[in-house]
């Protein structure tokens, strides 16, 4: 919908609530909508649904599912009070006259219609055009490096743009002793700088090294909202990742077992617990719990407090 002002925007968004209280309102007041047990039985059925979909997190139909219960509530409350049948009764009667003044407004909107339907997005910068997936087939260093001389051009009567395909790509170049490292249809995810976020991809077309170099093309189609928008950005491709609880470097002891770990504080004692190094940095490791069997419960979690100086340590020891 295009408006002439924001007037008209306003007009719109009450026209829109108006409706859905008329709506209500004349379902209640129907003579022909349900009453007695079958009304009960409706009404427990809706606010059965309404809990499932709020336990099961699925708010999909939330909309319709709360519009279908207030139905059914005005619908008692009308039948049970006589005050409250004739204050439903007048107020249907006000509101059909403001939604029917309303309507009178609608002149100011210019409804577009799209042929297919898609992501809408109001930001254009005239690469649309410029950018295409057929470009990729036979992509090469240099031409990958055109793409940044590009000029382009944008027409002053776009509104925007309509995202038809989920599917998004990535080009990137990279040294050429990499290449063996890509082999079309494997997965990999890519850490964006300016999203701050990673996104698993697909290893889409693997090019040819020329000086040195190789384009690799990734496509994927998760959040594509958040892509849509991207045009020359800084990414890094990781291969490998490891998970596991960052402890500062002058945390890890060795115990008098010969055994590396972390001590804890555990009801006032320092509690030690086996710890395997899976990475370093300059100050801290990245490590995970290392207990020597299944019956063994000294287990460092996340969120266990860690002894960082003491003179001198061992398991049990009053530390507060």
């Amino acid at each position: 919908m295009v408006y002439q002002d924001e007037t008209y925007v306003e007009n719109q968004e009450e026209l829109l609530q108006v409706k859905n209280d008329l709506s209500a309102l004349q379902y209640a007041t129907y003579s022909e909508s349900p009453s007695g047990t079958a009304l009960e039985d409706q009404m427990l059925s809706a606010m059965t649904s309404l809990r499932t979909a709020a336990s099961s997190g699925n708010y999909s139909s939330l909309s319709e599912q709360t519009e279908t219960y207030r139905k059914l509530v005005l619908r008692r409350e009308y039948l049970l009070s006589s005050e409250a049948t004739a204050a439903m009764t007048q107020a249907a009667a006000d509101l059909q006259a403001r939604y029917d003044d309303l309507q009178s407004y609608q002149s100011g909107a210019t409804s577009i219609k799209a042929q297919e339907s898609g992501l809408f997005s109001s930001y254009v910068d005239g690469y649309e055009t410029l950018l295409t997936p057929d470009k990729l087939d036979g992509l090469s260093p240099k031409d990958l490096a055109a793409f940044s001389q590009l000029t382009p051009s944008t027409d002053a009567n776009v509104l925007g743009k309509l995202v038809t395909d989920s599917i998004w790509y990535y080009a990137v170049t990279v040294p050429g002793d990499c290449v063996t490292r890509f082999a079309v249809g494997d997965s990999v995810d890519v850490f964006f700088n300016s999203l701050s976020e990673t996104f698993p991809m697909e290893v889409f077309q693997v090019g040819e090294v020329q000086e040195d170099q190789v384009v690799i093309v990734l496509r994927s189609s998760q959040d594509d909202d958040k892509a849509e928008d991207l045009r020359q950005e800084s990414g890094r491709v990781i291969f490998y990742s490891s998970e596991g609880i960052r402890v500062p470097k002058e945390a890890l002891r060795v115990s008098k077992d010969g055994e590396r770990g972390v001590y804890v504080v555990v009801s006032q004692k320092a509690r030690f617990r086996p710890v395997k190094i899976l990475a370093e940095d300059e100050n801290s490791y990245l490590v995970k719990a290392d207990p020597t069997d299944e019956e063994d419960t000294r287990i460092l979690r996340a969120g266990d407090e860690i002894v960082l100086a003491s003179e001198e340590l061992y398991d049990g020891k009053v530390v507060r």
